[in-house]
């Protein structure tokens, strides 16, 4: 009797916050794209910028909304070269989010949740720009619950869980990286995939896919190296669930986009660059009442 009431209790809440506000995205995954030279280890940091517009009809006697979620992310990421073929990865995010609604402007800020990969090289070596070449990577990690999780803005403030910089959850992620290269010329493919799992108030995000394809070529100048890149990303969200306990399902969450990317790394001894621009061609989010834009990430780093 006691689990049926709560049950009522939780199905009647989360209906109610649900018609306060739409999820855009949240956790967004790491993906490796096109990385510098294999065999060194590297340092950097990085920008990343994400735009959504939701929007949503009257309902249950409430006026329509509107509202527009910009998702900051400055991380520090690194790469380790320990022994032999394995790499170790580390991300670090330091997470400013914010949401202009009609009702009013909001925003949080915090330590995001720190992620660790392991990858191992099974085939290839360091890509010289002579002949062909190829080098792939695979492997996984682990997505810790580092990140601030506000639960009493969420539970009593109707703040949405998508907008936190963390998620107060351990998520497990398997991922592959594929460069294909003839001379300077070349494609690179990459694959991660992330299985969540439900944090402290059973709040489960869906599981999330990121795939890319990348043609890119080499061009030196001097001791300047540059890599202009073009191809296309898909990202996939599985709906979230407001109690995994009880199956409860986030019907204002989940959904798919897919970008055009074009971007440039530069290289200069051992210091490089990078920036990548995202466009959308095509998405389908919470039965359309979210519109991503664009996507931007900006990044330096340093090989050692």
């Amino acid at each position: 009797m006691k689990k049926l009431l709560l049950l009522s209790t939780l199905v009647a809440y989360m209906n109610n916050a649900g018609a306060c506000g739409v999820c855009a995205c949240s956790a967004s995954n790491q993906y490796l794209g096109i990385l510098p030279n294999s065999k060194s280890s590297f340092v950097g940091i990085q920008y990343q910028l994400r735009e959504f517009k939701s929007s949503h009809d009257a309902i249950e006697g409430m006026q329509p909304e509107t509202s527009r979620d910009f998702y900051h992310t400055a991380q520090l990421w690194g790469r380790y070269n320990p022994f032999g073929n394995l790499q170790l990865f580390a991300f670090v995010p330091y997470v400013y989010n914010e949401r202009y609604e009609d009702a009013g402007y909001s925003r949080t800020t915090g330590l995001g949740d720190v992620t660790v990969l392991a990858n191992y090289r099974i085939l290839g070596a360091n890509c010289t720009g002579k002949e062909w070449q190829h080098h792939l990577l695979a492997g996984g990690g682990i997505k810790l619950p580092t990140g601030k999780y506000d639960r009493p803005a969420i539970t009593y403030n109707e703040g949405l869980p998508n907008i936190q910089p963390g998620t107060a959850s351990y998520d497990f992620i398997v991922n592959t990286n594929y460069t294909l290269q003839h001379n300077n010329t070349g494609v690179n493919a990459d694959v991660s995939y992330v299985i969540t799992t439900p944090n402290r108030d059973e709040y489960k995000f869906g599981n999330r896919l990121s795939a890319g394809l990348l043609a890119f070529h080499n061009i030196s100048a001097s001791q300047l190296k540059l890599i202009p890149q073009a191809g296309a990303r898909f990202e996939y969200a599985e709906t979230d669930y407001s109690n995994y306990y009880y199956s409860i399902k986030n019907t204002y969450s989940g959904g798919n986009q897919l970008f055009a990317s074009v971007g440039l790394q530069a290289f200069r001894n051992n210091i490089g660059a990078q920036a990548m621009f995202h466009i959308p061609l095509a998405q389908h989010y919470v039965g359309d009442m979210v519109t991503g834009k664009y996507k931007t990430e900006l990044g330096i780093y340093f090989l050692f």
